[in-house]
């Protein structure tokens, strides 16, 4: 998951001093990726709703199917798209709590985990697509 990803970074970057220990401490950014179950979960919590229909789509990659393939068989290409994936979501509010030089230290370090952990990877991208409507 790329929260996982993006998790490990910052642990590895405030472990080897790029950032301090008050600054690991705020980062909050708006990035959560959730499983079915935990989607339900929150849902049945908030009586005014309820759960009309749910899709999980694996591989929603705008990749083609083969180009995702040899990324998964490519390690320095899938860490590269990952690092870049991540970026395009965050990348603003990263640079806004850390400066551009340490959030371009913590985005190479990403690349590199991901680069290292892709055999755990099945594929890049989870959708899930959900109808609710609120309860009359």
């Amino acid at each position: 998951n790329m929260d996982i990803l993006f998790h490990w970074t910052i642990v590895c970057i405030f472990s080897i001093g790029v950032i301090e220990a008050s600054e690991h401490d705020t980062f909050n950014l708006p990035i959560y990726t959730f499983s079915e179950s935990e989607f339900k979960e929150a849902l049945q919590s908030v009586e005014e709703l309820e759960l009309v229909d749910l899709h999980v789509l694996e591989n929603c990659d705008p990749l083609p199917p083969e180009q995702l393939k040899r990324l998964l068989f490519d390690p320095p290409s899938f860490g590269k798209s990952c690092s870049l994936h991540i970026q395009s979501i965050i990348r603003p509010l990263v640079e806004a709590h850390i400066g551009k030089t340490r959030a371009s230290q913590l985005f190479d370090r990403l690349e590199v985990i991901a680069t290292e952990n892709v055999h755990f990877t099945k594929s890049i991208a989870l959708d899930l697509f959900v109808a609710i409507i609120r309860k009359k």
